[in-house]
């Protein structure tokens, strides 16, 4: 009998073991990018295009977080995804022909651009890492496969004048793609220049993209960040 119940409790055991769930690791969204740039609904800013003159208003539509877990290779991911739409001020535009995603995972802050008219997309992974660095740093499960092909941190400066408003911590990053053979949806060519800082985000933004004859120099007028 005594035999019987240490076999029973031995097939007890075995079971219990070949059940459990495998051990999954979660690289979670950085906390310090997440308190700098966790826009939610009622955050806009509002840029001048120093060229044309146009105003245009970009705000935030939505803040999407997710976990992407995947057991078999023993990961789970957090994101946040913030979904922003641009309108012409002026002139004024009835639809948003541009609309933006920022994600973040890990440490890392990229951007999807898209253009509805032209069917383009721009992909910035990672457009930059916060807190900011030098260097491009990318975490092992996160997701690069769009990634454009050239990018460079310019310089990372203490404080940056625009308009008379002093933005402190700035990055100045540049991306460029150049794809030999880009699908049609894809920038082919662009050269763009994003200067970053956490109390306001994206406070100038050089935009070249010969393939939607996009040049724009915006620069940030007024801004309101909810998070």
């Amino acid at each position: 009998m005594k035999n019987l119940l240490l076999a029973a409790i031995f097939l007890v055991g075995i079971t219990l073991w070949t059940c459990k769930k495998p051990k999954v690791n979660n690289t979670p969204v950085n906390a310090d990018l997440k308190a700098a740039f966790n826009y939610k609904i009622g955050t806009y800013w509002i840029y001048k295009d120093s060229i044309s003159g146009d105003v245009d208003s970009f705000f935030v539509t939505g803040n999407t977080p997710s976990t992407n877990v995947n057991s078999g290779a023993g990961y789970s991911l957090d994101a946040i995804q913030i979904f922003i739409s641009e309108y012409n001020i002026n002139p004024v535009l009835a639809n948003s022909i541009y609309n933006w995603q920022f994600l973040y995972q890990s440490a890392m802050f990229d951007i999807v651009l898209m253009n509805s008219k032209n069917n383009h997309k721009m992909f910035l992974s990672p457009l930059i890492n916060y807190p900011f660095s030098d260097s491009f740093n990318a975490c092992s499960s996160c997701d690069l496969n769009n990634t454009d092909s050239f990018s460079k941190v310019l310089s990372i400066s203490s404080s940056y004048s625009i308009g008379g408003n002093i933005f402190s911590n700035v990055a100045v990053v540049n991306h460029i793609a150049a794809h030999t053979n880009a699908s049609p949806n894809l920038y082919s060519y662009y050269s763009d220049l994003f200067f970053i800082c956490p109390s306001a985000g994206i406070i100038k933004m050089r935009l070249n993209h010969p393939d939607d004859s996009l040049y724009r120099v915006w620069e940030i007028q007024k801004w309101n960040i909810v998070k």
